[in-house]
């Protein structure tokens, strides 16, 4: 998925950590919302806004919407929103979600760390954070009064903060049909998940920290089996391509008559090796 979009430089930074932290949840949590065919998006703690783009490929989602508190992050948010000119255009919230309106302190580790936290909760070593600077805090509830028709994908991922974020967001998470995935470390684990016992959700799955809980009775071990095959299907294409984009970056070298030696890069290297190739074969 992520070849189907363009990034800044920023964004394809961020995007090869998210790999390597979250190899299959991204590609997972996009073919569930297909599954059920998911009707909105919420993106919590968005960063750069990968998840977003990648749920704007899901036709039945006719409604978006990114969350990031950190006034550089969102800029880069904008950004790679803006490269991709989507027909089904995100809404940006500049602030970050909590049990309260006000305003709160905030962690920086660096401008687009993934690290970055409301300092109250997080469960990060404080030490990290280079600077705290002041971010404004609203309530999900508060932001989208009304339900959705149909079912809400939501990622949750800010950090330690998940249970404040459900709190303010009680309406939200009690009357919306409801697929989550959320970050979760052992720090407030128990406290969320009796939250989201308390509003009626059950527990779906755990990828890595990510755990996938949902309100909504229709959502079946075959959604699930589903999601699953499709999301594989796409890290092992992605790592086909891989190979081959690193076989055609690979260096190629080709020897002309008067013993002129020539090299070649990118894709002129796949060239080179065709024409090696088919000199050998002449020569036999």
């Amino acid at each position: 998925m992520y070849e189907q979009f363009s990034w800044t430089d920023v964004g394809r930074q961020r995007n090869a950590i998210l790999e390597e932290y979250e190899p299959l949840q991204p590609h997972f949590l996009v073919a569930l919302a297909q599954a059920v065919r998911a009707t909105a998006f919420l993106d919590i703690g968005a960063n750069i806004g990968t998840y977003s783009l990648f749920m704007s490929l899901v036709p039945s989602i006719g409604h978006l919407h990114a969350f990031e508190a950190n006034p550089p992050t969102a800029d880069e948010l904008d950004r790679n929103l803006s490269l991709n000119r989507l027909a089904n255009p995100v809404t940006v919230h500049r602030c970050a979600l909590s049990d309260a309106a006000g305003d709160l302190k905030f962690g920086i580790v660096n401008s687009y760390s993934g690290a970055n936290a409301v300092l109250d909760t997080s469960f990060q070593d404080s030490a990290q954070f280079k600077e705290a600077i002041s971010v404004e805090a609203k309530t999900l509830d508060s932001l989208l009064p009304e339900p959705f028709s149909g079912i809400v994908a939501v990622k949750l991922d800010v950090e330690g903060h998940e249970l404040m974020v459900i709190r303010g967001g009680h309406e939200t998470f009690a009357k919306n049909r409801v697929l989550l995935q959320v970050e979760l470390y052992p720090q407030g684990r128990e406290q969320v998940v009796e939250q989201l016992a308390a509003l009626g959700y059950r527990r779906l799955l755990r990828l890595g920290p990510d755990h996938y809980f949902t309100n909504v009775a229709e959502v079946t071990d075959a959604h699930i089996a589903e999601a699953l095959e499709r999301a594989s299907d796409g890290i092992i294409e992605r790592s086909h391509l891989r190979r081959q984009e690193a076989a055609l970056a690979a260096p190629a070298s080709l020897r002309l008559p008067a013993g002129v030696k020539l090299q070649f890069t990118g894709r002129s290297a796949r060239l080179a090796k065709r024409m090696r190739e088919l000199l050998r074969g002449r020569r036999r």
